[in-house]
């Protein structure tokens, strides 16, 4: 996946064989973006390998056990989506946002990565209890 260009705080992501997304970014992803992009020279990829093209999913897997093997932490695609998720929702966003941001298609996918623990549950009862409210 690469990113065509950034507009404002629209980037165009574009894959291998999968369809096109348009993702909202921050101000500070989006100065950082910019900042890299001036950097680096004229590509067709917005993160090159080493050898220049664009990264594999391989690649990038294999980036992934790397790291993962550094810290002791498991770092997978799964694990950043659903960090991503809870975050997310954490912090206030309603699922339609996450479904859209996390370019999840349906809501059992949102579902699916934003398991929440037990902490959760309990905050959200103590915010939210209609008898507790009262």
């Amino acid at each position: 996946m690469s990113a065509r260009y950034v507009r404002e705080y629209i980037a165009e992501l574009v894959s291998n064989g999968k369809k096109d997304r348009s993702v909202v970014i921050g101000t500070t992803t989006r100065w950082a973006l910019l900042a890299y992009k001036r950097s680096q020279q004229e590509t067709t990829s917005a993160f090159p390998s080493r050898d220049g093209v664009r990264f594999t999913g391989s690649g990038l897997l294999r980036i992934f056990q790397r790291l993962s093997k550094r810290t002791g932490i498991p770092i997978t695609p799964h694990a950043l989506m659903r960090t991503f998720a809870i975050l997310s929702l954490r912090n206030g966003m309603d699922v339609l946002h996450l479904q859209n941001r996390g370019v999840w298609e349906d809501l059992d996918m949102v579902q699916h990565y934003a398991q929440m623990v037990d902490e959760d549950l309990l905050q959200s009862h103590k915010a939210h209890s209609l008898v507790n409210n009262l």
